[in-house]
């Protein structure tokens, strides 16, 4: 379709490596501490930019390979993702509820070290940057783990080439984050908080954490969230926990 509306333009899957070099090729005519061209940009490059933010915007797996960035547990460096065996089947189950136009639910029995939680914190911040009016809530049962599962998304966007990334318009660490322009936005909680989970809110993604730790998750996440998410395609719900006791939530 894009290529059909701008002569001469096609979309170009580039290899990591060329990805990079792209970046640095763009990064010539950029002040990086402002995020913002300062010299205008040659026709190659600016179409090359185009056809990486059409590529990310529609493509999860190349956004995440290409530009979503994670701690390395052996070097303890970030590095770009590259999907294990149990993250790729878990992208095939989402995939499948997206052709069918479903919404995507899913109910994880986490098993250790899987990389389920850092797949799904991609995946909601994927749709947060890409997808206009995305309304994400993201938590784990105690502020502590909920920083933690947002840490992920936030140091993930600190590595982002600005010219992929919207603009940020609000910024709380560990609580909030705005892409106004795009009426995007992300918001934590946690399992012990008094008020209300997302009341007042409609949120169109949500990614809980530890969700049998949660002080009342038949009032936060039955009673509340469940009812506050539309059934549809743009839906993303995701529940993961660690067991608990027989009979539990």
């Amino acid at each position: 379709k894009m290529s059909e509306k701008v002569p001469g333009f096609r979309v170009e899957r580039r290899s990591i490596s060329d990805v990079i070099a792209l970046n640095y090729e763009l990064y010539n005519y950029a002040d990086i501490d402002k995020g913002v061209f300062i010299k205008q940009l040659p026709e190659t490059l600016r179409r090359a930019m185009l056809s990486e933010r059409v590529l990310c915007r529609w493509d999860f797996s190349y956004f995440m390979t290409r530009y979503h960035h994670i701690m390395d547990w052996q070097t303890e460096q970030y590095v770009r993702m590259q999907p294990n065996v149990a993250q790729r089947i878990v992208l095939s189950i989402m995939a499948e509820q997206e052709e069918q136009r479903l919404s995507i639910d899913l109910q994880s029995l986490k098993a250790r070290q899987l990389g389920i939680t850092t797949l799904s914190e991609a995946v909601i911040e994927h749709r947060v940057l890409f997808q206009p009016n995305t309304r994400a809530a993201v938590g784990s049962a105690n502020p502590d783990k909920s920083a933690k599962m947002v840490q992920m998304i936030e140091k993930s966007i600190d590595r982002i080439p600005f010219w992929i990334m919207p603009t940020m318009t609000k910024h709380e660490t560990n609580s909030y984050i705005e892409f106004g322009d795009m009426g995007s936005w992300l918001s934590v909680y946690h399992g012990a908080m008094k008020t209300g989970f997302a009341r007042g809110e409609t949120p169109t993604v949500a990614h809980l954490s530890e969700v049998t730790e949660w002080l009342d998750p038949d009032a936060d996440i039955d009673a509340a969230l469940m009812f506050a998410m539309h059934k549809g395609p743009r839906r993303i719900l995701i529940l993961e926990s660690t067991a608990g006791v027989i009979k539990s939530w």
